[in-house]
Parts: C-alpha cells; structure tokens; sequence
C-alpha cells in the first residue's frame, strides 16, 4: 500500500472510532472510558506510532500527533462532563462544528495535506477495517 492508502485508511479508522465514540454517549455502544483520552489506544494511534512514523516526514508526523493528542484530549473532556453530567456541555463538545468536530476535522484534513507532501521510507500496511481494539476499546 502506498503512503495515499495508509492514509486513506487512517482516516476511515479515525472516522470509525468517532462513530464509536458517539454511538457510546447515544446510547448504542460499550466504550471502555478508561482508553478514551489515550492517544495509542486506537487504531489510528496504532498507525501514526507505527507505519506514520516511517512513512510520514518528521514534521508532519509531529503535527498529525499533535492533532491526534488534541482530538483524544476533547474526548476525554467529554467523558468527564459526562461523568459529572453535564450532558448539555458534552453535547455542546459533540455537535457539529463543536470542538470535537473541529479536531477531527483538523486532522483529517492534515493527513489528507501530509500525503501531498511527505515521502515515504516504507510501505507498512494499516488494516482497512477501521475498528478499534477489540473488547470495546477505542
């Protein structure tokens, strides 16, 4: 797989595990909450600690982490809004535009950027399937 690939399937696992996550505070899933602010956690962070280190440059690498981090940090404030139950400040964090959109939107957008500008070292695949770590972990 190429660096547009692994990348491409980055982001359908990213998108996958946000899918996840709000299925979790609607009510349809099991999350484990503990991993939730944890960054390697995730399929993603799996690949961006993997394959993205040594198909990324070094700067993009730094700032789609950077992105990464930022992203899991709202989640986890999430989680404790909700925990605290301050639903109205969790739904206000998930709704569109709101800060959790807008960090993944960041990111998605710098990896699709990262392909248009890195070159890669080696051509380590991440599996397309986009799900989390198994028992309900992100």
């Amino acid at each position: 797989m190429g660096l547009k690939e692994d990348i491409e399937a980055a982001i359908h696992a990213h998108g996958a595990w946000k899918a996840r996550f709000r299925d979790f505070l609607n009510g349809k899933s099991a999350l484990d909450l503990s991993s939730v602010g944890v960054t390697n956690a995730c399929k993603l962070g799996h690949w961006i600690e993997a394959e993205g280190q040594h198909l990324l440059s070094p700067n993009d690498y730094e700032e789609v982490n950077r992105l990464h981090t930022d992203f899991h940090l709202i989640a986890g404030e999430v989680v404790r809004k909700i925990k605290q139950k301050d639903f109205a400040g969790a739904h206000q964090d998930i709704a569109s535009d709101g800060p959790l959109d807008q960090a993944s939107k960041a990111l998605t957008v710098y990896l699709l950027k990262a392909t248009s500008h890195s070159s890669p070292k080696s051509k380590a695949p991440m599996a397309p399937d986009g799900a989390g770590t198994s028992g309900g972990k992100t």
